[in-house]
C-alpha cells in the first residue's frame, strides 16, 4: 500500500478500487474477511489504515518537534476536495430506521473522535433501541475541568442509499453535534468529485438550510 499517502486517503482508494479494508484484496469484503483484525487498535482494518496508529504517529511526531524548539506542527484534514470558500468535510446522507419510524439524515466521518453520537431529539423521534449508557468528561470552552455526562448509547441502523446495504452502529445521544449547516458544493465541483469516481448520496438542489449534522461517526465505527 502506498506509504506516501495518509489513512484517509488509502481508505478512499480501498473502496474506489472495491478492496477489503483487513486483507486489501478485491474479492474479499471486511465483514467475510478471515485475516487478523489490525494489531494496533484491535480494530476490523489492516494496521496500514488505521487511524488511531496514524494519530498517535502524529502526536509522538509533535512532541519530539516541541522538544527540538521547532515551530511546526502536523496538520491533517478530512476534506475530499477545496470548495470555493470552503473546504468539503466527509459526509453522506443515510437512512436511519428506527422502531417508531425512518429518516434520511446527514452525518459526518470524524477520525479524530474516538466515539461516535447522534442528537438526542433524532434519536427519540425515530425511535432508537437503547443499548446502554456511558459517563462522558465533557470540555467546554475556557473550562479547566470537565463536566461529568451520562449519555445513553443507542442501536443505529444505517442503510445506504446507493445500494441498500444495511449498516449497524452505535451511538452516544447527545444534544447537540454542531449548530453550523452544512455548505453543499458548488456544481463545478460536483462534477470534479463525479469524474473522480465518488458517489454522492445527496444532490446539489438541496437547500443548505436543511443540511445538519445528526449524526458523527467517529474513528470506533469508521471502515465498518
Amino acid at each position: 500500500m502506498c506509504e506516501n499517502l495518509c489513512v484517509q486517503e488509502k481508505r478512499a482508494k480501498l473502496i474506489k478500487e472495491g478492496r477489503c479494508f483487513l486483507c486489501c484484496y478485491t474479492c474479499c469484503h471486511v465483514k467475510k474477511c478471515k485475516k487478523e483484525v489490525c494489531s494496533y487498535c484491535k480494530g476490523r482494518h489492516a494496521r496500514a489504515i488505521c487511524f488511531k496508529l496514524e494519530n498517535s504517529l502524529k502526536q509522538n511526531s509533535h512532541i519530539d518537534l516541541e522538544k527540538g524548539k521547532v515551530d511546526m506542527k502536523p496538520t491533517s484534514s478530512n476534506s475530499v476536495l477545496h470548495n470555493r470558500g470552503g473546504v468539503l468535510l466527509q459526509c453522506i446522507k443515510a437512512e436511519v430506521i428506527g422502531h417508531i419510524s425512518s429518516d434520511k439524515i446527514f452525518c459526518l466521518f470524524d477520525n479524530g473522535s474516538e466515539k461516535s453520537f447522534i442528537k438526542k431529539n433524532v434519536s427519540r423521534r425515530l425511535g432508537l433501541k437503547k443499548v446502554g449508557s456511558e459517563r462522558l468528561n465533557i470540555f467546554s470552552f475556557g473550562c479547566k475541568t470537565p463536566k461529568k455526562q451520562t449519555c445513553s448509547k443507542v442501536e443505529v441502523r444505517l442503510r445506504n442509499i446507493l445500494n441498500g446495504e444495511i449498516t449497524v452502529i452505535e451511538a452516544l445521544e447527545i444534544e447537540e453535534i454542531s449548530k453550523a449547516t452544512l455548505s453543499l458544493p458548488s456544481p463545478d465541483v460536483w462534477t470534479e468529485m463525479e469524474t473522480k469516481g465518488f458517489r454522492l448520496t445527496f444532490n446539489c438542489s438541496e437547500s443548505s438550510e436543511n443540511c445538519e449534522i445528526s449524526l458523527l461517526i467517529g474513528s470506533d465505527f469508521i471502515g465498518l
